[in-house]
Parts: structure tokens; sequence; C-alpha cells
């Protein structure tokens, strides 16, 4: 057996590729991803609403305050109406009580991850303004020190 191996010119394939999935989306008229605006990956027109802050903490503190689903509530109604529900709930009981604590580890579960996502939001919206301050100062000693090299000359 020889350990000869033909060279294979990887990048020629890859821009091969390329220009043929281009020619493809051009031919039926489909946008390639690089040239769809960020609205129109996720589903909406207005740039704006991509990410909504305020929306996002009501949402966070709606998720928290309706982690657990409960099973069991006060009956109300006439004595008849009550007795129906009771039996009712008994006969669901075996069904209904296990959907229901199955989602409330469903619900602490997502409740976990949308305190990570918004803590990780709330960093980043810290550094990105620290940053846009850093920029600021770096700007203004930049001007400085531009005039001050034209004062020199």
């Amino acid at each position: 057996m020889s350990s000869t191996s033909a060279s294979v010119d990887v990048e020629s394939i890859v821009l091969a590729v390329k220009e043929d999935i281009a020619r493809n989306c051009k031919a039926e008229q489909i946008p390639l991803f690089d040239e769809m605006e960020a609205g129109e990956v996720l589903g909406s027109s207005d740039q704006n609403m991509l990410f909504n802050r305020i929306y996002f903490s009501d949402t966070f503190d709606d998720a928290i305050e309706a982690e657990h689903l409960d099973y069991y509530h006060p009956l109300q109604g006439s004595s008849v109406a009550v007795f129906i529900k009771r039996v009712a709930r008994k006969l669901c009981r075996g069904v209904v009580e296990p959907l229901c604590d199955r989602q409330s580890v469903h619900n602490v579960s997502s409740d976990a991850l949308i305190r990570q996502l918004y803590f990780r939001v709330n960093s980043q919206d810290l550094t990105i303004d620290a940053l846009a301050r850093r920029i600021e100062l770096l700007e203004i000693e930049n001007d400085r020190l531009r005039r001050r090299e034209k004062d020199c000359r």
C-alpha cells in the first residue's frame, strides 16, 4: 500500500461551494444570510423592537412570580357545585397533579436560565457604558494630543 496522498485544495472547494450557493440563491431570489437585516433574521422588521429592555424586565418579573404551578386551590360556588368540582378533581388528580409538578420543574429551570440571561445583559450593559465613557475620554485625549502636535510644528 503506497503512502501517496492526493493534495486536496480545500479553499478552492469551499470557494466553489459558496459561489454555487450564491448562484442558486440569486436564481431563486433567496437573500443570503449576510444580506439580511437583523430584524428579518429574528422575525421583526422594527430594529428597535429586537431587544426591549423594559419588556425584558417585566417578563423576567412575571416569570419569577409564576414559577410554581399549584394544583390545589380552594373551590368556590354553591355546595352542589363544590361537591361536583371536588369529585372531578379527585378523578383527574392522577393525571393533572403529575403534569403540574413537571411543569413546575420546567418553570424553575426556565426561571434559572432567564435569571442568568438577565444578569448577563445587565453586566454587559455596565461594561458597554464603561467602554463608551472610556472611548469619549480617549477621543478627548486624542484631540488634545493632535492639537499639541500641531502647535509643536
